[in-house]
């Protein structure tokens, strides 16, 4: 991992990791740690976590970028971005990107089929496509 910042004007006010795997949240917690590219970093290990957390904020408390696995038990990462498309919340303010070990190019078509989602990444997050991600989207 990087030990030097990510020099940045302006750091995302809040980015959310939604994963079921407390390794890759962890790991991915300290790459964005270690770029100095957020305020916030909120982590939840499931789809449904998520989902009520999100609902529990108003809209302006939205995170700007939401990190999010495919493959998890219960409400996976299809079913969160199905109810996240309920919520109406636009691209211009909530950027999605699929954060994930799929190497299924269905996956990947199945993912930028929501206007929502601007990225599909392979795990692990490293320093270079984190800094590319951001740099490109914000």
């Amino acid at each position: 991992m990087q030990t030097k910042p990510m020099d940045m004007s302006r750091k995302l006010n809040s980015i959310l990791l939604i994963d079921d795997n407390e390794f890759d949240n962890y790991y991915h917690e300290k790459v964005i740690q270690n770029n100095n590219i957020a305020e916030n970093i909120v982590i939840k290990s499931s789809g449904a976590d998520a989902i009520a957390y999100l609902k529990s904020l108003t809209a302006d408390a939205f995170p700007e970028l939401i990190l999010l696995d495919i493959n998890m038990p219960g409400m996976n990462g299809w079913d969160v971005l199905d109810e996240y498309e309920k919520m109406g919340i636009s691209g211009d303010r909530t950027k999605v990107i699929m954060l994930t070990t799929s190497i299924d190019p269905d996956d990947e078509k199945k993912a930028r089929s929501y206007a929502f989602v601007f990225d599909f990444i392979i795990k692990p997050l490293s320093d270079e496509t984190l800094i590319e991600s951001i740099s490109k989207y914000f």
